[in-house]
C-alpha cells in the first residue's frame, strides 16, 4: 500500500482527510509522454464503461491529485475548473499543460500512480521513488527491481555479517 504522504497529500481538513482514506492503491505507475498523454489502464477503461476515441474523461485538481471521471454532459455536476478530454484509441488521455503545472509536473516523463476512490474516479498522485524497507528518498540503488535506500543496505549488510 502506499504512503499518502509521498504525495505531499496534507489538510487538516476533515472532509479531506475522508476523502484520502477511501482511496485505493492500484499499484500501476505510468509515465506521462513527451504530449502530456499518459495510459489510463484497461482495466479501470472498463471500470468506468469507457470507449476508446468515443468517450471522453473530465479532468480536474482535488489537492495535489488529478482527477478522472467519465465526462457526461447533464448526467454529473460538471466543476468549474475542469476539463472533458478524449480517450484516444490506445487509451490515453491529454493531461492539460494548466493542470501539470498546477500539479508541479514540469517534467513530462514524470511517473504517475493511478488510484481509485468509492465513487468510482480515478486518481492521479505523483509518484516518488523510495526505499522499498523504509520509504526513504536518500542514495536509492536497485536490487531486484526494488529500490533499496542507503541506510536499510547498510542495515542488511550488518545483519549478514553476523549470519556468516
Amino acid at each position: 500500500m502506499t504512503n499518502f504522504a509521498k504525495h505531499d497529500i496534507i489538510s487538516n481538513d476533515p472532509t479531506e482527510k475522508e476523502k484520502r482514506n477511501t482511496l485505493k492503491s492500484t499499484g500501476i505507475v505510468r509515465k506521462i509522454d513527451g504530449f502530456g498523454r499518459i495510459v489510463v489502464p484497461v482495466e479501470m477503461r472498463r471500470a468506468l464503461q469507457l470507449a476508446d476515441n468515443v468517450d471522453s474523461l473530465e479532468i480536474y485538481c482535488e489537492g495535489n491529485l488529478i482527477v478522472l471521471r467519465k465526462y457526461a454532459p447533464g448526467a454529473n455536476e460538471v466543476r468549474e475548473a475542469s476539463v472533458a478530454r478524449r480517450v484516444d484509441e490506445l487509451g490515453r488521455v491529454l493531461i492539460p499543460k494548466e493542470v501539470r503545472k498546477g500539479l508541479g509536473i514540469t517534467d513530462v516523463y514524470n511517473d504517475l500512480e493511478f488510484f481509485t476512490r468509492e465513487d468510482g474516479c480515478i486518481l492521479l498522485g505523483l509518484y516518488i521513488h523510495s526505499c522499498c524497507f523504509c520509504g526513504g528518498a536518500d542514495g536509492l540503488r536497485s536490487f531486484r527491481e526494488k529500490l533499496v535506500c542507503a541506510h536499510c543496505l547498510r542495515e542488511l549488510g550488518e545483519m549478514s555479517g553476523e549470519r556468516g
